[in-house]
């Protein structure tokens, strides 16, 4: 990462940590109906990036645990029902999504026991 003088790099992770911080509602929004990926959260806990092995390509977020969440900002256009499609895989079948809306729960979807991580 350059800070704008020629002889001098910094440290991504030195970057990373002095950065200025926004909050999601600072965010950019993603236009619903339309796809959001996983790892294009504005906020986290606790949860980590790896690349996917499977067709879709790009990262997945894993190694969560209990009180983990991502936050993404967005923006429904219409009222109107939608329907969450989620790719979702778990080496254990306690896993569960719960999908809120400024801090309200509507609905927990159970993780089923997909046989790894990755499928």
């Amino acid at each position: 990462v350059r800070n704008g003088h020629n002889s001098h790099e910094w440290h991504q992770g030195f970057y990373n940590a002095i950065k200025p911080s926004i909050t999601c509602s600072e965010a950019a929004s993603f236009i619903v109906p339309g796809q959001i990926q996983a790892e294009d959260y504005c906020s986290h806990q606790g949860v980590q990036l790896e690349t996917t092995t499977d067709s879709g390509g790009g990262q997945n977020i894993g190694f969560l645990d209990s009180g983990d969440y991502t936050e993404y900002n967005i923006d429904v256009i219409s009222t109107e029902l939608y329907t969450l499609e989620a790719r979702v895989a778990s080496q254990y079948s306690s896993g569960k999504m719960v999908i809120k809306i400024d801090d309200a729960s509507l609905v927990t979807i159970l993780i089923p026991n997909t046989g790894s991580w990755q499928s």
